[in-house]
């Protein structure tokens, strides 16, 4: 992979995986949410 194509993995995933951390300690997020989330960023 060139460079450039890490650095928009890393920015995705990494903002991925911070969302679904922060999501989860939201009481009133289900996940249909985070599936619908999933799919929009997909």
């Amino acid at each position: 992979m060139k460079i450039d194509q890490w650095v928009r993995f890393i920015i995705r995933y990494g903002f991925i995986l911070f969302a679904l951390f922060e999501w989860s300690q939201l009481p009133n997020m289900n996940a249909g949410d985070i599936a619908f989330f999933f799919g929009f960023i997909a």
